[in-house]
C-alpha cells in the first residue's frame, strides 16, 4: 500500500495508477504522495490530456454538473465505420467498393475553428449546415447570435431543434441574413424545429415530407437551389425523448424512402435522442442505424455531442447521402445550450467564382 500525505489514508497499490517502479521510487524517497480523491479536490483538471478535454470539462461545469474523471474519457467511443460500413453483408458491395470513410469529427473552440477554415480556404461559398439543439431559441437567441458572430463562416443553413416556439414568440425568432421556416407545437410546450436559410437562396418547402407528429418526430424539410439547376434537400428533425423507437424507425424509414426516390443530395440534421454510441448493445439503435445505411445515408458526426455528469452521448447528428463528396464535419464548443453545435461543410463551392 501507499500512504496519502493529505488525508492520512492508505491506498492499495492496485487502486492507484502507479507502476511498481514508481512505487519503489516513492518508497525509497521522502517525496509526498496524494491519493486520487485528494488530487480531485485540489486539482480538478489533473487528469486532462489536451485542450479538447479541457474545453469539454469547462462546458460541463458551466452547466452546473458535478465533475468526475469518467466524464473526460469520451474521445473515441464510436467506431461506426469499421464495424458497420466496411464489413456489413447487408450493404451492396458496390457501395463498399467506393472505400468511403467517415471522418474523425473533431472538437473546435471558435478561434481554432476560424484557423481551420482559413487554412482550408473555406468561405461562405462552401455549402454548409450547422445544427444546434437550442432548448428555447427565444431564451438563447442572444447567446446564439454572439456565438455565430465569433465564427468566421456564415453557414448556408442553420438547423435548430427544440426551438420551444409557439404562436406568441415566433415573431422574435429572427436571424439577420436568413429566411426562416418553422414547425412549432400548437397544443403543448417544448419541441419545435426551424431552418434558417441564407436569404439570397431560392427555397421551396417540402410539404410532402413535413408530416408533423410531436409524439414520434417533429421535422421540417426544404429544397434549396444552391447553383444553377442544382438543388439539395435539407431537413431538421427532433425526436422527443421517451417516444416509441420502433414507431420512429417505421416513420423514418418511410421518410427515407421518399427522399431516396428523388436521387438528390440530402442532409438531415437534428437531435434524434438516439445514442449512437450504444449501437452494438441496443437493438433498436442498431435497427435505426441499419435503416440509415440501407438508404445510403451516413452519420457525419461520430463523437459525443452532449455531456452529463458521468456519461456522454451522441444524439445530435447530420446525416448525408453524398458519399462521393469531400467534406469537413465536426463539433463546436459552445455554452449556448447543453448540446454542442455540429456542422457539415462541403469542399464543393456553390458557385464558380
Amino acid at each position: 500500500g501507499i500512504f496519502c500525505d493529505i488525508c492520512n489514508a492508505w491506498c492499495h497499490l492496485s487502486c492507484t495508477s502507479l507502476s511498481i517502479l514508481d512505487y519503489n521510487n516513492l518508497a525509497n524517497s521522502s517525496d509526498d504522495w496524494f491519493c486520487h480523491n485528494c488530487l480531485m479536490c485540489i486539482f480538478p483538471f489533473n487528469r486532462l490530456d489536451d485542450e479538447v478535454d479541457y474545453a469539454n470539462t469547462i462546458f460541463n461545469l458551466s452547466h452546473s454538473q458535478s465533475f468526475t474523471v469518467d466524464y473526460i474519457r469520451n474521445s473515441d467511443q464510436l467506431t461506426i465505420l469499421s464495424k458497420r460500413i466496411c464489413s456489413n453483408d447487408d450493404i451492396d458491395p458496390d457501395y463498399n467498393f467506393l472505400c468511403h470513410s467517415i471522418k474523425n469529427s473533431p472538437y473546435f473552440m471558435s478561434d481554432e475553428f476560424n484557423s481551420f477554415i482559413a487554412n482550408n480556404a473555406i468561405n461562405d461559398n462552401n455549402f454548409s449546415v450547422l445544427h444546434l439543439n437550442a432548448r428555447s431559441l427565444q431564451c438563447n437567441i442572444d447567446s446564439f447570435l454572439l456565438f455565430l458572430s465569433s465564427i468566421h463562416l456564415s453557414f448556408t443553413v442553420l438547423a435548430i431543434s427544440e426551438t420551444w416556439a409557439n404562436e406568441h414568440n415566433e415573431q422574435f425568432l429572427h436571424i439577420p441574413g436568413y429566411s426562416r421556416h418553422l414547425q412549432s407545437r400548437t397544443d403543448k410546450s417544448g419541441g419545435g424545429v426551424a431552418l434558417f436559410i441564407k436569404d439570397h437562396l431560392s427555397v421551396s418547402v417540402r410539404n410532402d415530407l413535413n408530416v408533423f407528429n410531436d409524439d414520434i418526430s417533429e421535422l421540417m424539410f426544404v429544397d434549396i437551389t444552391i447553383a444553377l439547376h442544382d438543388k439539395v434537400t435539407v431537413g431538421v428533425i427532433y425526436r422527443p425523448p421517451g417516444g416509441n423507437l420502433s414507431s420512429f424507425n417505421d416513420h423514418y424509414c418511410k421518410l427515407l424512402d421518399k427522399l431516396s426516390s428523388t436521387k438528390s443530395k440530402c442532409f438531415i440534421a437534428g437531435d434524434f435522442n438516439i445514442n449512437l454510441l450504444n449501437y452494438e448493445t441496443h437493438s433498436e439503435t442498431e435497427k435505426i442505424l441499419n435503416n440509415v445505411f440501407s438508404h445510403f445515408q451516413y452519420p457525419t458526426i461520430i463523437r459525443p455531442t452532449r455531456f452529463g455528469s458521468t456519461s456522454s452521448s451522441l444524439i445530435d447528428n447530420i446525416f448525408a447521402n453524398n458519399i462521393n463528396d469531400d467534406y469537413h464535419a465536426g463539433i463546436l464548443i459552445s455554452d449556448t445550450s447543453d448540446h454542442l453545435p455540429v456542422y457539415y461543410i462541403s469542399k464543393t463551392k456553390m458557385y464558380n467564382t
